[in-house]
């Protein structure tokens, strides 16, 4: 199963018959695809029902398949970045156009996705003395990415990013990318995380939801 962000909506590919037996709302529903057109035009009833979406099952004969007929339809862009945890045991997020993030971006030819978080986040806060823990690889569903899509100047564009854990002191100086629409930054305490998730990106909480303290 792979799961992909639309805005709000959850779309799950999978190859599992067992999801047709969910009771279906105009919220959650299932389709199934038997060719690449049809796949087409579940995308774009995705898109323009995307308000009233909260899950979406799209279910094919095989998954790697169903995976590669899904991908052929996007242009995919690779991006990367990193949960950024002191030693106080906080988390920094980022406001970022008007939602809470973490801090990632774009790789770029010849990097790899260590190489490219680590230079995202020097860009985004300024922080230059942070050091990788380890690669993320239990994010919900997908393990080591999240993945969403969007049109930009009509391209439909997927964009999975690969995520990994860093160190850092908590007294860095902080310098958002003010380009890049970061307004500001702050430290957050692990338990208080859930206090952000009516403002975060889905995807995003999927990523700190690993690290919330309950």
């Amino acid at each position: 199963m792979l799961k992909v962000f639309y805005n709000k909506s959850q779309i799950f590919l999978t190859e599992d018959a067992g999801v047709d037996k969910l009771s279906q709302t105009r919220s959650k529903v299932v389709l199934s695809y038997h060719n690449r057109t049809e796949l087409w035009e579940i995308i774009k009833y995705v898109e323009t029902d995307a308000p009233y979406l909260e899950k979406v099952f799209i279910t094919g004969r095989s998954f790697e398949l169903l995976k590669q007929d899904f991908f052929a339809c996007f242009t995919l862009v690779e991006a990367a970045g990193g949960v950024i945890i002191n030693e106080k045991n906080q988390i920094l997020l980022i406001f970022r156009k008007g939602k809470w993030d973490i801090p990632k971006g774009k790789v770029e030819a010849g990097e790899s996705y260590d190489t490219a978080a680590l230079r995202e986040v020097s860009e985004e806060t300024g922080i230059t003395d942070v050091k990788i823990v380890h690669p993320l690889n239990n994010i919900a569903v997908n393990g080591q990415a999240t993945w969403h899509f969007y049109k930009q100047k009509g391209e439909r564009i997927i964009k999975p990013t690969y995520w990994f854990e860093m160190k850092c002191h908590s007294n860095v100086n902080f310098v958002p990318q003010i380009e890049e629409g970061i307004e500001l930054m702050e430290w957050a305490d692990r338990e208080k995380l859930p206090d952000y998730y009516n403002n975060i990106y889905g995807s995003i909480r999927d990523v700190l939801d690993i690290y919330v303290i309950s």
